[in-house]
């Protein structure tokens, strides 16, 4: 016979909704860490395809400066040939075979030259290659730069290059103001610290004479 006065036994319904929660929880938490690791994994991906692609942008931009180089000079070039064949065409006449459409003259460039072929850019670049004076100019900088001491030529290179961009002048101009500043703060500090130091010595002698080592011995004897 049951006491009716006596608790009710705890049944299993009742004791598994606790560890189901705990089950749900720990799968939820699962669950997230798995989605926050495949995106890191995404993420990742992403950022190894951006550099791939990056690197492979930046050898394709050297390439193609390598190519705009080397197509100058071929432009230089061609254009020295050009220069030989209208003085050979001078020379021998008006009645020569010869042709040489646009490119007579700067005058005439604009008429009968190819619009995307900048003569005057080619002249000038042709000029400066065969200029004497500039050749002259470039070897005696060669010379003397040659005839420097290794302190002086690295004087030369530090101040050409660091006087050469406006950038480089202005961080110039900040290092030598932060360093001004840091003299002067130091300074101002070490003096207000002496001065503040100079009554104690004044007004307790025996202090500045342990400061030093202790008084000498003819006045310890005197």
């Amino acid at each position: 016979i049951l006491d009716p006065s006596a608790p009710l036994p705890v049944t299993i319904a009742q004791a598994s909704p606790p560890a189901n929660s705990a089950t749900e929880r720990k799968n939820d938490d699962h669950s997230f860490a798995t989605i926050v690791m495949a995106q890191r994994d995404r993420l990742r991906a992403r950022c190894d395809a951006m550099e791939a692609e990056r690197d492979s942008f930046n050898c394709e931009l050297q390439v193609q400066v390598s190519t705009t180089e080397s197509l100058k000079v071929d432009n230089t070039k061609l254009y020295e040939k050009v220069r030989y064949l209208q003085n050979y065409n001078n020379k021998n006449g008006p009645g020569s075979n010869l042709k040489i459409s646009g490119l007579n003259s700067r005058h005439q460039s604009n008429t009968l030259v190819d619009r995307d072929l900048d003569l005057e850019a080619l002249e000038q670049r042709y000029e400066a290659s065969v200029d004497p004076f500039r050749q002259f100019n470039r070897s005696e900088k060669q010379r003397k730069l040659k005839e420097m001491s290794p302190m002086e030529r690295t004087v030369f290179v530090v101040a050409k290059t660091v006087l050469g961009s406006k950038e480089m002048r202005t961080a110039l101009f900040f290092y030598v103001l932060g360093m001004h500043l840091l003299v002067f703060t130091t300074t101002y500090h070490w003096s207000h610290g002496c001065s503040s130091t100079y009554p104690t010595f004044k007004n307790h002698p025996e202090h500045l004479a342990d400061f030093h080592g202790g008084a000498p011995e003819s006045e310890s004897g005197a």
